[in-house]
Parts: structure tokens; sequence; C-alpha cells
């Protein structure tokens, strides 16, 4: 971020990167941006490996121009299954994920979408052959603490068995796409907007519980109280929100 100065002239440059050269910082940085490699992980059901061809997928990213390196559990998974994908999901930039009906139902697979959404890795989800796009909006992600997630929203592309060359082609060219969308020079501003994230979600969830019905039930009069003061500026934000924590606490405690 402090660089001021890049002498890139000299270098056997080709393509576009001969334009770029004479470009201001910020335009080579953006650019560089774009082509960067990235690490990509899939995410599937050990029943759907052979019938969506899991190890020719990975062999065929692998060798396009921006992906680095591919993860799949046939090839790369050494020892305990969770280790694995706690390692490695936060450590790519992209999980590709082929929703089946084998896949709906692993809590393996939940757990890899969960830590994308954690660690705000893009996904690209890839339709199998026996469900539909509106069966995503299905996949209940409560259980990992996240809340209802609706994936039917994100942008990806049915699996095509009758020509897989197609199909991979196509699925590069979306990544392509997907690269160009995100920044993988920001992992700090990532960080923050994911633990904003993480606390909407469980602050989200605890409204909607019995718990906390229960304490406005038994309380009413301290929150109207509290909101009184909020209202006729005696409080700031700040103060009435962790008023509104404590009440819930000693509620809690009895």
């Amino acid at each position: 971020k402090k660089l001021e100065k890049l002498w890139l002239y000299g270098n056997p440059w080709d393509g576009e990167s001969v334009e770029i050269v004479p470009r201001p910082i910020p335009e080579i940085l953006e650019f560089c941006r774009q082509i960067a490699c990235i690490t990509v992980f899939i995410s599937h059901a050990w029943e759907d490996r052979e019938f969506y061809r899991i190890i020719d997928l990975k062999k065929d990213l692998e060798r396009r121009e921006e992906i680095y390196k591919v993860f799949s559990c046939e090839t790369d998974l050494i020892g305990d299954v969770l280790a694995f994908m706690n390692e490695n999901i936060p450590q790519s930039q992209l999980l590709i994920f082929i929703g089946t009906d084998y896949f709906k139902e692993k809590d393996n697979c939940r757990h890899e979408i969960a830590l994308a959404l954690r660690h705000n890795i893009e996904i690209i989800p890839i339709k199998g052959m026996d469900i539909e796009w509106d069966d995503l909006n299905n996949f209940d992600l409560s259980q990992e603490n996240l809340g209802y997630r609706n994936l039917g929203n994100l942008k990806g592309l049915p699996f095509n068995a009758e020509d897989f060359t197609e199909f991979c082609n196509k699925l590069y060219e979306l990544i392509r796409q997907k690269k160009r969308e995100f920044n993988l020079f920001e992992k700090g501003k990532v960080k923050y907007e994911n633990i904003i994230s993480n606390i909407k979600n469980t602050i989200f969830n605890f409204i909607n519980s019995r718990d906390f019905f229960n304490c406005i039930k038994e309380n009413p009069q301290q929150f109207e109280n509290l909101f009184g003061e909020l209202s006729d500026n005696q409080l700031s934000l700040l103060e009435y929100v962790l008023r509104w924590a404590q009440i819930l606490a000693n509620n809690l405690e009895n």
C-alpha cells in the first residue's frame, strides 16, 4: 500500500503485460490482482466422486493459467478429514461445491460450506443431475451457527455429463469472472467483514430464540424505559446496547 515506485522496463513481457508496464501503480496492482493464480477447493459428497469425475475436474482446473492449486479429498487428503477441511478451505480463494442429493445429507459437506461462509471464501455451486436450483434454497446451515443462508442466489452452472470438456471450459470462465470481482490483497478487510457477519448472525439467531422472547415478556418495563432513555438522547447507542445486554444476562442467570 505504501509502494511509490515500480520499475518494470527491460523485462520480457508479452501480451497484456506489455501494455500495463507504463501505467500508474494502482492500475498495475489491479492488473496483477486479476491475473493472479488462486487456490480452489472442490467440495462434494464421496458417493459422487466417480460420476462427477472429480479427479478429472481437478486435473483440468490445475492446468489452467490462473489456477495454482486445486484441493480435493481424492488426491490430497492425508489423515483426518475435518482437519483437512479446516486447514485448506480458509487458505483457498474459491470453493466449488457440487450440489446433489448426497451432498445435502452430508455433515462434512455442510461443514465445508460453513467454513467458506465464515472465511468469506467465494463460492461457485454446481447443480447436480438429481436436484434443481430451488433445492439450494433449502440448504440449512443453522446447526453450524450461521443461521439460514440462501445459497440459491450464488452464480453457478449445471453439470454437463454429456460434454465434460464444455463444462470445464464454462466453469473456468466463470472462475475467471469471479476472480475479477474479489480482491486477493484485502485479507484484513475480509477478516473484519467476516467478524461483523458472524456477530450479526449470532444476534439474529438469539433474537429469534425462545430465551429472548421470555426475557422480553418477563421484563417489558425495563426494555421500554431503556428505549425511552435512548429516544431522549440520555444514552448513546453503545450504552443502550450494553444496558440491553446486561438485562438479558441477568435474566438468563436467574
